[in-house]
């Protein structure tokens, strides 16, 4: 073959050699993993159906099936690893973990933010039993207070910050302990454990009348949890996924997800109030 023969049916089937390459780096599997904030059964029964819904969407926009493995797992710090370092594809994660993911893998993109009541915050508390004498964050100087995960935003990084602002250190209560989930700072200050803990508005609601009851001591302003895809991820199933979160309007599998009202892009820029907490809670 002549070398103008040979170039001319290569410009000829570029176009289908570019189209195969593309679809070549689609992976018919993918990985989706979360944190327990809650039981492993209830994380399970959350995210399954979305992710079903999620398979049949993104295999009709790509024509091609795609699978979707849901894995949960036991702390925040493995699910912020493995994003990291590319052991999953994509991640439902809180905000203070995204501010940690993205500052050791700028490469991280976000998929979208979830919604609750059709805005990009929400709240969590400094929660107390209902006859408590604390009625401040000043009254907690010489109490114990439970904290939820080590990465949490709510469990951990809010309250230590309006702790620092309120002159309260680690050293100036009487006992704190990380015991891992928002259920179980509620059901440790209800019993007695704990004099006071933060925890999601979702688990206030649910244990506020339980027992002797659940107060509000102070209000931590939140945002909202994103969903993320790793480095290098097909830029096609980035779109799909995408496309499918933010056209997500079922009530039922929304609900499930921390009652949240849909989806919405989501930028860096939304997490710096995160980013100032966690750097105020340094001096903790």
């Amino acid at each position: 073959m002549s070398l103008r023969k040979f170039l001319l049916v290569v410009l000829l089937l570029f176009p289908f050699l570019a189209l195969g390459g593309e679809m070549g780096n689609i992976p018919s599997k993918l990985t989706f993993e979360v944190y327990v904030s809650d039981k492993p059964t209830v994380m399970f029964q959350m995210f399954r159906p979305i992710l079903d819904a999620a398979q049949e969407f993104i295999s009709k926009e790509l024509g091609q099936p795609i699978q979707i493995e849901l894995l949960i797992s036991a702390d925040y710090e493995g699910t912020i690893e493995d994003l990291i370092r590319g052991k999953v594809d994509m991640a439902r994660v809180g905000p203070a973990s995204y501010v940690t993911i993205k500052e050791k893998e700028p490469g991280t993109s976000i998929l979208a933010m979830e919604l609750v009541g059709g805005k990009k915050e929400f709240d969590g508390y400094v929660i107390t039993r209902k006859n408590s004498t604390i009625q401040t964050l000043a009254d907690l100087k010489g109490k114990s207070f439970a904290f939820g995960d080590s990465f949490s935003t709510i469990g951990r990084y809010l309250p230590q910050a309006l702790l620092v602002q309120a002159g309260i250190r680690s050293k100036d209560l009487k006992k704190m302990e990380y015991v891992d989930r928002h259920d179980k700072v509620a059901t440790g200050v209800l019993n007695g454990d704990f004099d006071a803990g933060a925890i999601k508005e979702e688990t206030f609601a649910k244990f506020e009348s339980q027992g002797e009851g659940l107060r509000k001591v102070h209000t931590l302003k939140n945002v909202t949890k994103p969903w993320l895809a790793k480095k290098g991820l097909s830029s096609d199933l980035v779109a799909g996924m995408k496309k499918f979160l933010l056209q997500l309007k079922d009530p039922t599998m929304l609900k499930n997800l921390d009652n949240s009202s849909g989806f919405t892009l989501g930028s860096d820029a939304d997490f710096e109030p995160i980013r100032r907490s966690m750097k105020i809670s340094q001096g903790f």
